[in-house]
């Protein structure tokens, strides 16, 4: 079995609903990205989805791929590791990485018959996951609905994003609580920060916080680099920091290790691949700390989750898979991802409906999270939403932008 060809198609598609957080209040209406897929000399074809950026280095790495067995997951993952030495396994050629990390196990899930999961030695196809709006632009109704929708496939855990006024921010967090209590019981409640304060500004902020609700953990309070300022906001509340969702590859976490950054370790399919989220996951392991998985096109990370002994809980963004041109052999159950039986990741490809969604580039501000960069204010003080930034975020995707 070899690979002989890796190719990318751009797509981009109308959000379901508005997402943004802390530097993003007035959120965003589109979302692209790239399929990427590793041909093979049989029927096998290896799927993942890439940003629109990582296409440049997915074409550059794609070289030492062609003609390799690509059942040689973790030797390959190295050789392109190697080949990105003096650059940096960072930015694109990360990306670029990680998406035909993903691919590469895809196949080799195909190639022996077997979904991912169980190709990686998990115990059960089943993931606790909580419920995750990237809910910044919402309204009340907006945020009521999309909580109260989630409870009602069971989640039973809800993450808020937060940062730019922490009254309005406890108000929207009573919200969800109230709409997700089931039988008197609240739901396990997260916020996330999304890197917008300083480590001061952040325990000021949290513990005022913590004053009024019980909260699970606080996510990124502080910059992904800060880890001294992690640890200071760590040992001064009461909640765990979760924290480096934005970090690249396993070395990026000895800081954090060492200097007690993170008492939840997030883990991603953006850390080199799964094979580099993986490496993190026992990193964590090896220090007696949970890790978190971060949210995944059609919930795709879910596989490794899975095989994580000290898997926490699974960030999902929706109850259904987003892109409208793919379909994943998982579903959402009583506030669980279970995966099904399909070999590989199970994702499969309605080629005409990404044919109708395919781009040849990017449009400006439609390129995904992150697109917005950094608000004004963060690390400083807060610059609260505006007047037109709240009316904006309320409109539906197809309103104005």
């Amino acid at each position: 079995m070899k690979i002989v060809d890796v190719r990318t198609q751009l797509f981009e598609y109308r959000l379901g609903r508005r997402r943004g957080d802390a530097h993003a209040p007035s959120g965003r209406t589109h979302q692209n990205n790239a399929l990427v897929e590793i041909l093979t000399d049989t029927d096998h074809v290896g799927i993942a989805i890439a940003s629109t950026n990582a296409v440049y280095g997915i074409a550059r790495l794609k070289r030492v791929l062609i003609g390799a067995d690509p059942r040689q997951v973790l030797g390959l993952w190295q050789t392109m590791v190697d080949l990105i030495f003096k650059s940096g396994n960072s930015g694109i050629m990360n990306e670029a990485l990680s998406a035909l990390d993903m691919a590469l196990w895809d196949l080799k899930g195909k190639a022996y018959g077997e979904p991912l999961w169980r190709l990686l030695g998990a115990k059960t196809n089943r993931v606790r996951a909580y419920a995750s709006g990237g809910d910044m632009p919402l309204n009340d109704e907006q945020l009521t609905a999309f909580y109260s929708h989630m409870a009602s496939r069971g989640f039973r855990a809800a993450k808020l994003k937060i940062g730019l006024d922490i009254e309005e921010d406890a108000r929207r967090l009573a919200l969800i609580r109230d709409v997700m209590t089931v039988n008197g019981k609240p739901p396990a409640l997260m916020v996330d920060a999304s890197e917008y304060w300083h480590a001061k500004q952040a325990v000021r902020r949290i513990t005022w916080l913590e004053e009024r609700f019980d909260l699970t953990w606080v996510e990124e309070p502080v910059q992904r680099a800060d880890y001294r300022g992690l640890a200071t906001v760590s040992s001064h509340i009461k909640a765990p920091v979760a924290a480096g969702e934005n970090l690249k590859t396993v070395l990026d976490f000895q800081s954090y290790i060492e200097h007690g950054s993170a008492d939840i370790v997030q883990v991603g399919r953006m850390m080199s691949g799964f094979t580099g989220a993986m490496q993190v996951g026992n990193l964590a392991y090896a220090h007696g700390l949970p890790c978190a998985g971060s949210d995944s096109e059609a919930k795709v990370f879910a596989h490794v989750a899975a095989a994580l002994p000290n898997h926490m809980i699974l960030e999902v963004h929706d109850d259904q898979v987003e892109e409208p041109m793919l379909r994943a052999d998982n579903w959402i159950e009583d506030g669980h991802v279970v995966l099904g039986d399909s070999p590989g990741l199970g994702l499969t490809v309605d080629r005409e409906i990404l044919k109708a969604h395919s781009i040849e580039a990017p449009r400006p501000g439609r390129s995904g999270a992150g697109w917005a960069g950094r608000r004004a204010g963060a690390g400083l003080m807060e610059v609260p939403a505006t007047d037109e930034e709240r009316r904006i975020g309320a409109l539906p995707t197809d309103g104005d932008e």
